[in-house]
């Protein structure tokens, strides 16, 4: 990843070179939306077109069906890691988990140097120093965002901060009003946007939500319309599948957002699970 990284950077900065003015204007605005323990066929979308299998016959996700559709779907992308920190640590720094020296959940970071290795937020920076950065929900790593590059965040944050309670309470379906703060964490990027627009900013976001892993939670609403639909053959948790609804219908929130500011042509919407679907 650090290599597409640096050729990113590299096309993008001879690109700039003849007219550092247009550049700027031009400085497309990114929104990383990282879910977590998500399945590749966890959502209604064909990963592999053609291939039923890679969608799920249960779980309904029709905005992230629209994105894909807008979009490009990379159905050959592996996550670098089964489970989160160093799948995520990969993500902020290009680099594998074998270089990072890390290669499970729980083991000691303070060998990383968090401050100093080249994340995304800087590499921006680098081509455009009028980028401003954000990182909202699960951080999972050591250090904090701060520290990687983000101008704004909600800390050091784990899974404990999404409801994860680590006992047989975690496979029960919860009803809640907003799952896995899926409207709240939303909320928070979009007014980020707002700030951003106001000040004719460039924005990296990267929303990193705490569903759709454990403790399962949904709306009373997603729940009803799953209980009234057949179960699938892959897919048969009705509270699973009513969360990953709730998910999608911030999904569905962000991308309005992005159109109601103008920024549909020149922001990227990124939507990556972070180690696949929970074993």
């Amino acid at each position: 990843m650090r290599r597409h990284v640096w050729w990113l950077w590299v096309v993008f900065c001879a690109s700039c070179a003849s007219d550092e003015h247009m550049c700027q204007k031009a400085s497309p605005n990114f929104v990383v939306v990282l879910v977590d323990d998500q399945a590749w066929n966890g959502t209604s979308v064909e990963m592999v077109p053609g291939m039923p299998e890679s969608a799920s016959d249960f779980h309904r996700t029709p905005w992230l069906d629209s994105l894909a559709q807008r979009g490009m779907r990379f159905s050959n992308a592996r996550a670098s890691a089964p489970v989160c920190a160093p799948s995520r640590y990969s993500i902020q720094f290009g680099k594998s988990p074998a270089r990072i020296k890390l290669i499970r959940v729980g083991m000691n970071t303070s060998h990383i140097p968090h401050g100093d290795w080249l994340s995304v937020p800087k590499a921006l920076r680098a081509i455009d120093s009028t980028y401003l950065a954000a990182h909202f929900g699960k951080w999972g790593m050591g250090g904090t965002p701060e520290e990687v590059g983000y101008d704004v965040s909600d800390g050091p944050t784990k899974n404990v901060d999404g409801g994860f309670v680590n006992d047989r309470s975690q496979w029960e379906t919860e009803v809640v009003s907003d799952p896995k703060r899926v409207f709240e964490l939303t909320n928070r990027a979009m007014a980020f946007m707002d700030s951003c627009q106001s000040v004719s900013r460039p924005f990296f976001i990267q929303l990193s939500h705490y569903a759709v892993h454990t403790n399962i939670e949904t709306t009373q609403a997603s729940l009803d319309e799953v209980q009234a639909t057949e179960s699938g053959q892959r897919h048969r948790h009705q509270g699973m599948a009513g969360m990953t609804m709730d998910l999608d219908a911030s999904l569905g929130q962000l991308l309005a957002k992005v159109d109601e500011l103008g920024l549909d042509e020149n922001t990227y919407v990124i939507y990556l699970s972070d180690n696949g679907g929970v074993p």
